[in-house]
């Protein structure tokens, strides 16, 4: 004969021990997810400044190989156009149309021709002058600029870096520990152009040296809306120095 047993008395969890179980566990586990994410941040954070970096120095080096007297004659007939004792770059300079980045096999390398006898008044991109030097020293006869945009617009980890974001300032060598300080922050830290173009010019006080020979150029790539700018300096020199 079978037995019924009753299972009335059978003890379980009540819903106030399931809430308090997850609260507790809510409290243990919440912390350990805002260290995973704050570790994450912080890595990704750590590699797009090493990119960042590496894409400096890399500008640095394509800059410092630059023919001299044609950055100066880019300087002196920009500091005419633009009233200011310096001049920015980026990679549409490297190009006479920059729209020509939707199809690159049309696009040209800007030219620059020179006026020896009164540099500011050499000219960008002058269809007129069949003698006109490339702006920038593209090598192996590379006629459409392709170096240039390779390395001022480079495309990193499905990034496009841009002229939002790669910045070079050209100006005469001062040979001078504040001044040089006092612009690598103002380039670090300020980002309305307006403001920074009065402020360097503010710097730059007194004569530049070895002007013929040596030129001064700073980088500055924006990696971050919470970060200071990546800035890093490099010298433009004559060849006969090199």
């Amino acid at each position: 004969m079978f037995t019924i047993h009753s299972f009335k008395n059978k003890n379980g969890f009540t819903l106030l021990e399931v809430l308090l179980s997850l609260t507790l566990i809510f409290l243990i586990v919440f912390p350990l997810f805002r260290f995973f994410f704050q570790a994450y941040d912080y890595t990704m954070e750590s590699r797009n400044k090493t990119i960042a970096v590496n894409i400096a120095r890399n500008v640095v080096n394509y800059m410092e190989k630059q023919d001299i007297h044609v950055m100066k004659a880019f300087l002196e007939q920009d500091k005419y156009k633009n009233s200011r004792e310096f001049a920015r770059l980026n990679w549409t300079d490297c190009v006479i149309d920059k729209e020509c980045i939707n199809n690159p096999t049309t696009c040209k390398q800007s030219t620059i021709s020179i006026d020896l006898a009164n540099p500011e008044n050499s000219k960008t991109n002058d269809a007129t002058d069949e003698n006109a030097l490339p702006l920038f020293n593209n090598g192996a006869n590379i006629a459409d600029g392709v170096i240039c945009r390779t390395v001022l617009r480079p495309y990193i980890n499905d990034f496009q870096y841009d002229e939002e974001h790669i910045s070079i300032f050209l100006l005469d060598y001062y040979d001078d520990k504040t001044t040089n300080e006092a612009i690598v922050k103002l380039l670090e830290t300020e980002q309305d152009h307006t403001t920074l173009d009065t402020q360097i010019n503010d710097k730059l006080t007194g004569s530049p040296q070895y002007e013929s020979q040596l030129m001064k150029v700073y980088v500055v790539v924006n990696w971050s809306e919470k970060r200071d700018n990546i800035v890093l300096e490099g010298v433009i020199s004559d060849e006969a120095l090199r």
